[in-house]
């Protein structure tokens, strides 16, 4: 089940950063506070990768293997959390995550920076499997 996002800020580096609330009752009046951080990068707006063993990677080869998105996600959570004190938290907590966080997604070196961090997570993978 998707859900619609909370929150959408377009990053000065052209991902986007989404922001969704997982949180659930779990017990009387106690919550499990939840909240999924999510940046998009679209593989076609990176140029070439270069990654240490594989050399200079196409985004198009990328986007066949793994799809057109790639996604980062952070999720920040609360275990037993009174009702009362639910919402104020929530946004305590997103608050914090976004004035520590969004610079460091708004780098400009951060999309093609993770996204060949993944692709060659990907690779080795592969390799172990053939």
């Amino acid at each position: 089940m998707e859900d619609n996002p909370l929150k959408v800020i377009d990053l000065d580096n052209d991902a986007v950063l989404k922001v969704y609330d997982r949180s659930r009752k779990i017990a009387g009046d106690r919550w499990f506070l939840s909240i999924a951080v999510q940046v998009e990068i679209s593989v076609h707006q990176l140029n070439s990768i270069s990654i240490e063993g594989y050399g200079t990677i196409n985004p198009d080869d990328m986007a066949r293997d793994m799809g057109d998105v790639i996604i980062y996600e952070q999720k920040i959570e609360r275990n037993f959390v009174d009702s009362g004190q639910k919402d104020l938290l929530f946004e305590q907590l997103l608050e914090s995550y976004l004035n520590n966080s969004t610079a460091y997604l708004s780098h400009k070196n951060f999309p093609i920076r993770y996204a060949s961090k993944i692709y060659r997570d990907y690779l080795e993978k592969q390799k172990w499997y053939k």
